[in-house]
């Protein structure tokens, strides 16, 4: 300890580290030589633009966690509670740029409407529970029917809507088949005591 102190010992000067109110902390130097006032003005200078360093850092760290935070919120706005879809001014807002810039290239693509069957009976019959589980397991069934490039939404209680680009009419037919085999198979999956079933509507573009 004795060894470390005779190391260390010489002369210091101290400030500490202030911006308004907030103190983040202490700065040390050790000096030579005994021009004090010069060695405390450049201190100063020093400490200054360390606390506005601290507060720009501080102020920085704020506006992205308000920026996350507003993301949060918009992403909360456009997605369904029940499904994690789009909720209907999701699909609405994300479905027009993706036709505008679709439709600006050229492109073409379709526009399916799913209609899931018989919910009012599934609520009537076996609770809204089990019809929340219905609406689940359709969501789940159409978003790996249509993949990850369709923008899949749910409009209201049983409706969705679908925009597929580069889709052509001769799938729609294939489509139907896998829509009524993965109904079958999710149903099990998700412990129906029933198999959903979807009536499909489709435009093109």
């Amino acid at each position: 300890a004795s060894r470390t102190a005779k190391k260390d010992a010489g002369v210091y000067l101290f400030q500490p580290i202030f911006s308004g109110d907030a103190n983040y902390g202490f700065i040390a130097c050790a000096i030579k030589g005994v021009k004090f006032a010069d060695y405390n003005v450049y201190l100063k200078i020093i400490v200054t633009e360390l606390a506005r360093a601290f507060e720009y850092t501080g102020q920085l760290i704020q506006n992205q966690n308000l920026e996350h935070e507003i993301s949060d919120l918009t992403i909360q706005s456009r997605t369904d509670d029940l499904t994690s879809l789009l909720n209907r001014r999701g699909f609405m807002e994300k479905g027009q740029i993706c036709l505008d810039m679709i439709l600006e290239t050229d492109g073409c693509g379709l526009v399916f409407f799913a209609d899931m069957d018989g919910l009012k009976k599934i609520n009537d019959t076996y609770g809204h529970d089990m019809g929340d589980i219905a609406i689940k397991t359709q969501a789940e069934v159409l978003s790996v029917i249509f993949g990850k490039d369709a923008i899949v939404g749910r409009l209201s209680g049983d409706e969705f809507g679908i925009i597929v680009p580069g889709m052509q009419l001769s799938s729609v037919k294939r489509t139907r088949l896998k829509l009524d085999l993965l109904n079958e198979k999710y149903s099990a999956k998700n412990g129906l005591p029933f198999v959903i079933s979807t009536s499909l509507g489709h435009v093109d573009f």
